[in-house]
């Protein structure tokens, strides 16, 4: 039965993807981009090496797309060069212009804060904040 579905088998390549992608993102520290990349460039040059055996192939392209999807998680994470906060802020104040505020049924908020200046604190283009739960005003 596996392999009378074969031409089935493209409809997995999103799946595995973004199982790299979220691996990616849930990983507590961001790894080197030059690990992500040269990880996935060894696991295409080893899916060539064991091409001809069918089931070593799926295996190798499956870990091979979840390579690519953390790698293209690493790409993405370089390109936006988002900086984080090394650790977390005590409470203080922040002044600046309130670009988006994102209000959620389960009662979180999200604003975003262009041009903040926070006192004692790092020097930012934009901030944004993640409330867990507010109450209406």
């Amino acid at each position: 039965m596996f392999f009378q579905e074969q031409e089935r088998l493209l409809l997995w390549v999103p799946v595995f993807f973004s199982f790299g992608i979220g691996w990616y993102f849930s990983l507590a520290m961001e790894p080197a981009l030059s690990l992500a990349l040269y990880g996935c460039l060894g696991l295409i040059i080893l899916t060539g090496l064991v091409w001809r055996v069918f089931l070593l192939r799926l295996l190798f392209i499956a870990v091979t797309l979840m390579a690519a999807g953390f790698a293209t998680g690493g790409l993405k994470s370089w390109h936006l060069a988002t900086p984080v906060l090394e650790k977390p802020l005590s409470p203080r104040m922040i002044i600046g212009t309130v670009e988006k505020v994102s209000q959620y049924r389960s009662g979180k908020m999200h604003v975003v804060i262009r041009q903040p200046e926070i006192k004692r604190g790092p020097t930012l283009d934009k901030l944004r904040i993640k409330v867990n739960k507010y109450d209406a005003v």
